[in-house]
């Protein structure tokens, strides 16, 4: 998408660049490319499409890195890098167009490329217009090319982070029954059946108010004499059709068995527009959480509650009597039902008498068929909670009628007191007691110490550093205020900081070494789960950059990440003090 965007002619206007916005790339499928591979994998793999639809739904919603918020975010950090570089660019590169293109053809006028005036400016149109945009766009396209299903996952009360022990977690769904685990597991077994690890957290209500075959009031319109008084509740529609829905026509196969009003004789080649009218009659209603209408169409609508828009697709932006669908809705996905979530509606439905008002649209008036089906449904949320007492990875989804929601996921993490306290990762020079001892390596001196500095004991068997270094600690337990190293050569160690002298624990040696210009560091839980990640860097403090001084945690109660600097100091003393408190 960005390659699309970024080609936006110097000076044109957003509005005239509106098919970046809107460009559909969810059908390439391009000959010996990933393409090929993807559409073949998604159209024969059952558990590929389920795959897909999981990795749409981790990165289009909840914070995920496609979400506008965190594209903006991502945007901003490269573009801050190359601020200042995009000058000297614009004066290398700014009269390319007129001093090449302007060869080609001299009547043209090729206007030089600028930093302010170009690059800025279209910047601006990224970040106002197309990211707030985008991600919506690609979503409805997904949807409609069947990668994303239209059941919604379950919703959490928060995704993730790091939480308090004892943190009650709360789950959500619209619709079906709600299953989640908290071992990590998937609910859904390959091949569809419930995992045998998974909970039910409970089965929503689902009251269709507007029930499939509802009896509907019909008109294909001969003119616009009508305007929009139909969708009103209050309007005369007697001598309009009557019959149940779905409402359409099928001159081949396929649609037959979903329509009620067949309406082949006052569409097809006069008018791709029709209209519907279901009028429903309800008591006053109890509390409920969610409004769902579903659709199956082809090729467009707009749908009205009691006169008011409430959802819409493939319809053109001001509809006429006579409008056609602005897109093509395949057959098949026609069939299944979209699930719209209306509850930012709730508030017009009436006790008594509604009307429910549908504009189809078709994309020709000689298509050979014509299809919509619409129901509106009220739910009562199927809620669930469970407590959050370790380090817990939460999934879930929703199972309706055979069919399995999206995962939704959340790694919570609760705090334990263990800190990465101190590291020696650029040690002073080998002296010469240790020299003799054969220790004529810096790096063998290198230390990693963990502390507890929480209220209670800490068991390390199974925590590992991945990163940085790589090792697992056995059975191991820390009680509050204790401390453990590992170190890279325990003989090395041991000549430097006698373990019997300084009463210091080393629970084994690493592989690897640590870098003396900084690297990242990962420490994960028996679970698998990072507690730790940060990158350290040998300009922080340069006395702990081979001059035998140690980085020290300043504050392992403070406040931001360990990747900033004022979190951390130099030791006091030369050597550091491994298995000590400073």
């Amino acid at each position: 998408d960005a390659e699309f965007a970024i080609c936006r002619p110097p000076g044109a206007q957003p509005n005239a660049w509106d098919p970046i916005i809107n460009i559909d790339r969810t059908s390439v499928e391009n000959n010996n490319a990933p393409s090929a591979v993807f559409q073949r994998l998604r159209r024969n793999s059952e558990e590929f499409r389920v795959l897909v639809a999981d990795r749409i739904h981790k990165h289009f919603f909840n914070g995920g890195v496609l979400t506008p918020e965190r594209v903006t975010e991502l945007w901003m950090l490269r573009a801050d890098q190359v601020d200042r570089p995009i000058v000297g660019e614009s004066a290398r590169w700014g009269d390319y167009r007129r001093d090449v293109f302007s060869r080609r053809d001299p009547s043209r006028d090729f206007p030089l490329l600028t930093r302010d005036e170009h690059y800025l400016t279209h910047r601006r149109w990224i970040l106002e217009e197309y990211f707030p945009a985008r991600t919506d766009i690609v979503i409805d396209q997904l949807r409609r090319r069947g990668h994303y299903p239209s059941l919604a996952p379950p919703a959490f009360s928060r995704y993730g982070g790091e939480v308090a022990r004892g943190f009650r977690l709360e789950l959500s769904g619209a619709r079906g029954a709600t299953y989640y685990t908290a071992d990590g597991s998937d609910p859904r077994l390959p091949g569809g059946d419930v995992a045998p690890t998974a909970v039910l957290g409970g089965d929503a209500s689902f009251t269709g108010i507007v029930p499939v075959g509802a009896l509907a009031r019909v008109r294909v319109p001969e003119s616009g004499s009508l305007a929009l008084d139909w969708i009103q509740p209050g309007f005369d529609d007697a001598d309009w059709k009557n019959g149940p829905t779905g409402v359409g026509y099928e001159r081949r196969s396929g649609y037959e068995d979903l329509i009620g009003t067949d309406v082949a004789e006052e569409m097809f080649e006069k008018n791709a527009s029709v209209y519907i009218r279901i009028p429903f009659e309800l008591a006053p209603l109890e509390d409920f959480d969610f409004l769902t209408l579903r659709m199956k169409y082809d090729d467009g609508f707009v749908a009205y509650l009691n006169g008011v828009p409430i959802a819409s697709d493939n319809a053109p932006e001001a509809p006429e009597w006579n409008s056609t669908a602005t897109g093509n809705h395949a057959d098949s996905q026609a069939k299944v039902y979209e699930e719209i979530d209306v509850t930012e509606h709730r508030d017009l439905l009436l006790a008594g008498r509604n009307v429910l008002a549908v504009h189809g649209f078709n994309r020709r008036a000689n298509d050979s068929d014509m299809l919509i089906v619409p129901e509106l449904a009220i739910s009562s949320a199927a809620k669930a909670a469970l407590t959050v007492s370790e380090t817990t990875l939460v999934r879930a989804r929703i199972l309706n009628e055979g069919e399995w929601s999206p995962l939704t996921e959340g790694l919570f993490t609760v705090d334990n007191g263990l800190r990465l306290t101190e590291i020696m990762y650029h040690p002073l020079e080998p002296r010469a007691f240790e020299l003799e001892a054969s220790h004529d390596d810096q790096d063998d001196f290198e230390f990693l110490e963990l502390a507890n500095t929480g209220a209670a004991s800490i068991n390390l068997n199974g925590y590992r550093f991945t990163d940085g270094v790589r090792v697992e600690f056995g059975d191991l337990t820390l009680g509050p205020g204790e401390r453990v190293v590992v170190v890279s050569d325990r003989s090395a160690f041991e000549t430097r900081y006698p373990p019997e002298a300084n009463g210091i624990r080393i629970a084994g040696e690493y592989e690897g070494n640590l870098a003396n210009g900084g690297e990242a560091i990962a420490l994960t839980d028996p679970g698998g789960f990072e507690v730790l990640r940060f990158r350290y860097d040998d300009g922080w403090y340069p006395k702990t950059d081979g001059d035998g001084y140690s980085l020290v945690l300043a504050d392992a109660q403070g406040e931001g990440g360990l990747d900033d600097p004022g979190r951390w100091r130099s030791s006091r003393e030369k050597l550091g003090s491994p298995g000590q408190q400073e």
